[in-house]
């Protein structure tokens, strides 16, 4: 115990750290809603199964001549 102990009066977490943490969890929840809301969508899937169909080849699905 090389320094001294905390002021009684200060903060356990300084507002600048809970500040960031805020500002980054928010930033996490957006892009992790984001994600969810585009990969929930129909237009993706249905275009996709809709190829997929057709030719039940996996390769047939994601090459740009199917």
């Amino acid at each position: 115990m090389q320094r001294p102990p905390r002021s009684p009066d200060e903060p356990l977490l300084p507002k600048s750290l809970v500040i960031w943490s805020v500002l980054q969890g928010g930033l996490a929840l957006l892009l992790t809603g984001g994600v969810m809301v585009t990969a929930s969508s129909p237009a993706p899937m249905a275009c996709l199964q809709t190829r997929c169909a057709r030719s039940r080849s996996f390769r047939s699905c994601w090459s740009s001549s199917a």
